[in-house]
């Protein structure tokens, strides 16, 4: 093969169209009708039995006493879940279902047979799992908002900031997990990582009340910057500057996620 050659083929495998991704969503969508369900059970089932236990339960008992946090418990917590289920959802889809169209059912090797190219795919991917998510995170800011929970119209705008914590963990875990020969490690992912943040990224209290190195490595996960942002969306209490914080932060987690989700496709698969 020429340099010219190459470089061509170099180029064809990093190019990006939008035809190629609306064919790769084309199929997903086919794929969905026997998989909607899991987006129901996010989206309504499982906020419903948080905000009923944790917001109306516990939190009678948080109001009762000396409350801190300038809202009730209920609405303090509720785009706090918004944003972990999201947390949640996306490290999950980006380990053992990615782990399974790269190496276990060849989905993706077969993918890349036809004109669609590494990058699309890789874009495909990520966007899948954040597209699915902003369904069920639909339906879950129905409930929050039957919950009373919804104190401004910036509210309507709690999907799309859930959506953007989603793809925060899904683009970077997505890119280890194409690197992956097999499994082991993902429980340790889930236990030691996922876990943790779910409980200390502000969500069910103020992250100033962990001991001050705890307080900043929290600030420093995409996880505390999606609870932020939907909890200020919820209430409407925005600022420029702490609002395009809350965005950029998750957003570089995202690109860089997709560079090495790219990268690892090309490497594992050997395109």
């Amino acid at each position: 093969m020429t340099a010219v050659e190459r470089i061509a083929a170099q180029s064809a495998e990093t190019s990006f169209s939008r035809s190629g991704l609306l064919h790769f969503f084309e199929y997903q969508f086919v794929r969905l009708r026997t998989g909607w369900r899991g987006i129901v059970v996010t989206g309504v089932f499982t906020p419903v039995l948080f905000l009923l236990v944790m917001g109306l339960g516990l939190g009678e008992l948080v109001d009762r006493d000396a409350n801190e946090l300038g809202t009730s418990y209920l609405n303090y917590i509720g785009p706090g879940l918004l944003a972990t289920t999201a947390m949640q959802w996306g490290s999950q889809q980006a380990l053992w279902p990615t782990m399974a169209e790269i190496r276990w059912e060849g989905g993706y090797k077969a993918a890349l047979v036809t004109p669609l190219t590494v990058a699309e795919l890789a874009a495909g991917h990520i966007g899948w799992i954040s597209a699915r998510f902003f369904m069920a995170g639909v339906l879950f800011s129905g409930v929050l908002a039957g919950f009373g929970i919804a104190q401004s119209w910036w509210f309507l705008l709690t999907p799309l900031a859930a959506t953007l914590t989603c793809a925060a963990f899904a683009a970077p875990i997505a890119a280890f997990t194409s690197l992956q020969g097999n499994d082991h490690l993902f429980p340790l992912i889930m236990r030691f990582v996922v876990i943790p943040l779910l409980l200390f990224s502000g969500a069910f209290f103020p992250i100033t009340n962990l001991p001050a190195v705890l307080e900043w490595i929290a600030r420093l996960t995409p996880s505390w910057h999606g609870v932020e942002l939907c909890r200020d969306l919820s209430s409407g209490d925005l600022a420029l500057g702490s609002t395009a914080l809350h965005i950029l932060y998750p957003l570089a987690f995202v690109l860089v996620g997709y560079i090495g989700t790219k990268a690892g496709i090309k490497k594992t698969l050997g395109t």
